[in-house]
Order: structure tokens, then sequence, then C-alpha cells
């Protein structure tokens, strides 16, 4: 048995909580048609260097037009380093974590699809600000062959140029700087006649 003033063995995070991951603007929303999707609203604590803590609230869509809220997390993430950020993530009571996003001034609010391409994607369909932004996300957890074969994965042929590396379309950038903001559209906003206004 341990002594009361032993310190507990020391978890090796190292391994488990990073996310790696690739990301790409969507240019053909075509591809969310019939896709099952959720609304995701969010709100950031503090985020300073490319660190940041946020609440989140994950709802699903009803019937009636109402949503029902069925996850809530409280996520603190480090720097991105290429396609990798460190990520500790817990869940709490979503009571909780909306009253943490109420006194939140950087929130971002998107609808989050699934699509199998490739893999299992997560597409976020940015709103409010952001409005027009759509991303997609494809990550690798923690197997190494998964995750050489990401990296080592094309462009899908839906999506616009990648920004897996690009700190702007960090959520607590966007929510600091959304899109509606920038000088470029270019910078996020596909030329495409078929998916964009």
């Amino acid at each position: 048995m341990s002594e009361a003033n032993e310190f507990p063995e020391r978890r090796n995070y190292e391994a488990l909580n990073y996310e790696r991951e690739r990301r790409f603007i969507v240019s053909e929303k075509s591809i969310l048609h019939g896709a099952w999707w959720h609304l995701i609203e969010q709100g950031y604590i503090w985020a300073v260097d490319g660190y940041a803590i946020r609440a989140r609230v994950e709802l699903s869509p009803e019937r009636s037009g109402d949503f029902s809220d069925f996850s809530a997390t409280f996520t603190a993430k480090g720097p991105r380093i290429g396609d990798e950020r460190e990520e500790y993530e817990i869940e709490v009571d979503s009571k909780f974590a909306r009253e943490i996003i109420a006194r939140s001034d950087l929130l971002i609010r998107k609808r989050r699809y699934k699509v199998i391409d490739q893999g299992t994607w997560d597409i976020d369909e940015f709103l409010g600000d952001n409005e027009g932004l759509v991303i997609a996300e494809l990550e690798a957890g923690k197997d190494p062959v998964a995750r050489q074969a990401l990296r080592e994965m094309e462009t899908p042929k839906w999506a616009y140029k990648e920004v897996t590396s690009d700190t702007r379309f960090n959520n607590e950038e966007l929510a600091k700087n959304p899109v509606s903001s920038w000088e470029e559209e270019s910078d996020w906003k596909p030329d495409s006649p078929w998916d964009w206004d």
C-alpha cells in the first residue's frame, strides 16, 4: 500500500492525447446532401498563442424543429504542429457547459456532418460570422499505419485546398477573426458557381 504522502504514478500522456488530422476547405457542398448532421455550439474561455480552453454542447435536431442536447465537453488544446495538436477532454453536464458558453465572448456555431470517403470525415458547415466556410477533417487516431496513410492521402476531389497547418482555421481563431472580416475571400471561399452564392 502506498504511503499517504506519496505522489500517484504519473500517467504517460504522450501517445494518448494528440489529435492527428488533416483539414480541407470543401468546394463541392453537394457531398453533404443526405448526410446526417448535428449542431455544435462552443465558447472559448481562453485562447492565447495556440492554446485554447473551450466548453462545447452538441445538439441533435428533432422532427419538431427543436434541438436536444446529447453531449457536452470541456476541452483544452495546445498549439498545432503540422497535423498534430495536443488535446485533453472531459465530459460535463450540458447545463454547466451552457453557463460557460453564455459567458464567453468567443463563440462558434456550426453544423457537423458525417461523410464517408477514404474514411469517416467530420465536415463542419460554419454559421454566424463564418457562414459560407465549410471545413472537412479526417483524423487518424493512434495507429501508426493509419497516421502514415493519412499523411500520404491525396487531396479529395471535392476539396478546394488544404488548411491543415493554417492556424487561421483553428476554431478559436475563427471566433476571434471570422472569415467575414477577411480582406481576401479567395483565402477561404472557392469559386464554384454550383455551390456558392
